[in-house]
């Protein structure tokens, strides 16, 4: 199944870097310029990922220190709501079927 418009997309990239940033070393956090070559290698220009980078800042998902950003509580809890999400969505689908 393909992500059939761009709110999908911007959820699922929200979720991608989340995660990503999760895994960093919570004292050094994760950085932004990593998280931009792996953007870039998607079509993502450094303006569009610093616009969105920083939204994720202001709605409260990361914090952002130096270069390196780091995941706030609030940031976890989007990633298992959003899992728990997809997982009610996949039960519905197989009950369907």
């Amino acid at each position: 199944m393909g992500l059939s418009n761009t709110s999908e997309t911007i959820k699922l990239l929200t979720v991608v870097v989340l995660e990503t940033i999760d895994e960093a070393d919570p004292i050094i956090g994760a950085p932004g310029g990593h998280l931009y070559l792996a953007m870039s290698s998607i079509n993502i220009p450094l303006d569009t990922f610093i616009i969105f980078m920083g939204s994720l800042v202001r709605l409260g998902f990361l914090t952002h220190k130096g270069d390196c950003y780091h995941i706030t509580q609030a940031g976890k809890d989007y990633i298992r709501k959003s899992k728990e999400a997809a997982e009610t969505t996949r039960r519905q689908s197989d009950a369907v079927v």
